[in-house]
């Protein structure tokens, strides 16, 4: 499963995001930032790196391998560290690449607070405990963070666990049969997870928490233990698009939080295709639930929430309030233009049901 795409043009990396509204940002890893002190490549052939430079595997390397430099960039060759890479706190506008990471039962990767400008691709991480740690602090965060091309199986906790990152960039990224989360995003803003898969993890395949202004784009999570995708309470300006849940244990999408999903599909999951609980105003729009074995779309107690031109069939019941299902206003074709007494929260309601 893990993929090949293209080669990184490193020198010139820069991500702008701008789809379906994203902000800009900033370039991921400027050019002014990698003028190294070395005009050609260096080979790898030490377990700390303490210069800035461009370095090269040859064989594989016995770590775990320590960056304490700024500046470093990796071409992994294909080969594989063993033990993991720590990112220290020196070791801003650092870029990995082309290999596999072993991590030995330890971290894949440790990012170490107030690190910035963070580029890992086209990497592989097997037998991690987490497969990539990225843990900044309120008071030093971890700024601009790419993720592209990672696969990361078998972690025995989370995939990936981020916390008080700004400017995050997860794309083309597969998260598959980890111990815990697929991916955990807790405590940070701004950011985009594009084209990525979330499947048989033990609990959800994608949770955010305490976690504003990001973006989902294009997704899939499948056959997980827990949720497909799950936002808490605490999650804010959450924006899904076009994303995917299908065959998970219990919901295909649980929000509890700010949220927006558009075009999102849901089938075949144990619990509810869409199950909303939260007090902030939030909007599903022009999303389907199909085959799922209670309810389509299931509105808990929700307040401020907006169901405009949803699709559901087939489900244990379509559209429900409370978990009770919700009889339809008029025979076919079945539209749901309003909604029974005591679901007063529900901002809007006018759905179909095919």
């Amino acid at each position: 499963m893990f993929m090949q795409k293209r080669l990184m043009i490193l020198f010139a990396l820069c991500y702008v995001i701008a789809s379906h509204g994203a902000a800009t940002f900033a370039p991921l890893l400027p050019v002014d930032s990698l003028l190294l002190t070395t005009t050609a490549a260096t080979l790898l052939d030490t377990t700390i790196i303490n210069k800035p430079g461009t370095y090269y595997l040859y064989v594989d390397l016995d770590g775990p391998l320590v960056i304490n430099a700024p500046q470093v960039i990796i071409n992994l060759s294909g080969n594989t560290i063993n033990g993991g890479v720590t990112l220290t706190e020196s070791a801003s506008a650092v870029a990995i690449y082309n290999g596999l990471i072993n991590g030995a039962g330890a971290v894949g990767i440790t990012v170490l607070e107030g690190v910035k400008n963070i580029l890992f691709s086209q990497i592989l991480l097997r037998d991690c405990s987490t497969g990539i740690q990225a843990n900044g602090t309120l008071a030093s965060p971890i700024r601009k963070i790419s993720l592209e091309q990672v696969e990361v199986q078998g972690a025995a906790n989370d995939g990936a666990n981020l916390s008080y990152c700004q400017e995050l960039f997860v794309a083309d990224s597969t998260f598959y049969s980890n111990g815990n989360y697929g991916l955990y995003v807790q405590n940070c803003n701004r950011g985009l997870v594009e084209s990525c898969s979330f499947i048989d993890n033990i609990a959800s395949g994608l949770a955010v928490d305490a976690t504003n202004n990001i973006k989902l784009v294009a997704n899939s999570s499948s056959s997980n233990g827990d949720y497909g995708y799950f936002f808490s309470s605490t999650a804010q300006a959450i924006a899904a698009y076009n994303c995917d849940a299908s065959n998970n244990t219990l919901s295909g999408f649980l929000t509890q939080g700010q949220i927006s999903m558009i075009e999102c599909q849901a089938n075949n999951n144990t619990s509810d295709g869409f199950t909303v609980q939260t007090i902030q105003t939030s909007l599903l729009q022009s999303c389907q639930a199909n085959n799922n074995t209670l309810c389509g779309f299931n509105d808990l107690s929700s307040l401020n929430v907006s169901y405009i031109s949803n699709i559901a069939h087939a489900n244990g019941n379509d559209y429900c309030v409370l978990g009770a299902p919700v009889a339809p206003l008029v025979v076919a074709p079945y539209y749901y233009a309003s909604i029974a007494a005591g679901a007063a929260g529900v901002s809007s309601w006018t759905n179909v049901q095919v």
